[in-house]
């Protein structure tokens, strides 16, 4: 489903974790004060931990 589509549908669309990661990195570059960038940094921090947790477990 095109993001045109999602955001015209009355269905919930789940976000990939691809897709997540990739709004977050967008919302930082475009973030215009510190405050904001921080706390997106912070979320994109709590994501790569989250991937290499989960990498972790499978790899066990």
């Amino acid at each position: 489903m095109s993001m045109l589509a999602a955001l015209t549908s009355n269905t919930p669309m789940e976000p990939t974790q691809d897709a997540l990661d990739s709004h977050l990195e967008a919302a930082l570059e475009a973030a215009d004060d510190d405050t904001t960038r921080y706390h997106l940094r912070q979320a994109l921090q709590l994501r790569i931990a989250e991937k290499e947790t989960d990498s972790d477990r499978i790899s066990v």
